[in-house]
């Protein structure tokens, strides 16, 4: 496969995910906590994507939102003492 079309698909997977996660988010619903999954999948397609193309600055901050979304599924699916309930 193309080195160009993995780097779109992983690109275009991570800005929709991120999409739908944010919107989830901030949707503030009883299925807004998944949203935290989608923006962790997001960060993870961007920061390949940002890693392949050597956009480094852009890596940094995808590692820095894969942090805060592993934070966000920990505590609305994980965490008994942090969990919001709707």
């Amino acid at each position: 496969m193309d080195q160009q079309l993995i780097l779109d698909i992983y690109q275009y997977i991570g800005s929709a995910t991120g999409m739908i996660g944010g919107i989830m988010i901030a949707w503030h619903t009883q299925y807004s906590k998944y949203g935290f999954i989608f923006a962790t999948v997001a960060s993870i397609f961007l920061a390949l994507w940002c890693y392949l193309s050597q956009e480094w600055g852009y890596f940094a901050l995808n590692l820095v939102y894969f942090a805060i979304d592993v934070f966000g599924v920990y505590r609305w699916f994980y965490s008994p003492t942090h969990r919001i309930s709707h």
